[in-house]
């Protein structure tokens, strides 16, 4: 049985006060945590790590710090672009992440060393990656390998609440996977595909950005993120306690 996680959205390096940044290392601390206690083999990220492609330094070394313990705990991790950390010429700190070997930027097939196959797209500013659904013939997995998909769109569904043409028709979403790890939607959803694969959006693992999410945080909105077994199918939702913000 292979274990992993699916997250999204940290958007780490969005906030300026003091005490949220700490209440986020701690969210992350949680999560961390919680990987290394549930055996998980490899995190899948999907999409806006950060909050911009070049965050303030000193969040994302204390992010670094805690993919570091995880690598050295033997958990691979795999992450692609959200549109807020997008860079088309890669000046991002993802990149550096990837260079220092904390984690792999998804940008074709891997397969990693448990048998499952990772593949995704990276989300764009303005969606402009749903061009792509359905036109890009490597998003589609035509082995017999357990497979994860991970993408940073929304789907055309009725909870959605995106402008149309920035989603993508349920029919598009690449086929032959195992399990499809989307983000960018801030809310926990669970859809299936049309052939009964589930695709979660876990929704951000902290407070996500903005005052709608933070309103959202304070109400006690779902926050967490998938933990998934893919051999048995099981999909559980892990949740990350909603923690006080009083003070700064």
């Amino acid at each position: 049985m292979t274990r992993f996680a699916h997250l999204s959205d940290l958007h780490v390096g969005g906030f300026q006060k003091s005490l949220l940044r700490k209440k986020e290392e701690e969210t992350i601390g949680e999560f961390v945590q919680t990987c290394l206690t549930e055996k998980v083999e490899f995190v899948v990220m999907s999409g806006d790590v950060f909050d911009s492609n070049i965050p303030p330094i000193s969040q994302a070394v204390k992010l670094s710090k805690h993919l570091k313990a995880m690598k050295e705990s033997g958990v691979r991790i795999y992450a692609i672009y959200g549109n807020h950390d997008f860079s088309a010429t890669k000046t991002s700190l993802l990149e550096l992440l990837d260079a220092d070997g904390l984690l792999r930027i998804v940008n074709e097939p891997i397969h990693d060393k448990s048998g499952i196959i990772i593949n995704g797209i990276h989300g764009t500013p303005g969606a402009k990656e749903v061009a792509s659904f359905g036109q890009t013939e490597r998003l589609e997995h035509k082995g017999g390998e357990p497979a994860v998909f991970m993408m940073h769109t929304a789907v055309l569904q009725d909870r959605v609440k995106v402008d149309p043409e920035q989603c993508i028709p349920m029919s598009l979403v690449p086929k032959g996977y195992s399990y499809i790890a989307a983000g960018h939607l801030h809310k926990r959803l669970e859809f299936r595909t049309e052939d009964g694969v589930p695709l979660n959006y876990p929704g951000p693992l902290f407070i996500g950005y903005g005052l709608s999410d933070l309103e959202g945080y304070m109400r006690g909105d779902d926050r967490g993120f998938y933990l998934v077994d893919l051999e048995p199918g099981d999909t559980k939702f892990e949740y990350i306690r909603i923690r006080k913000l009083e003070g700064d």
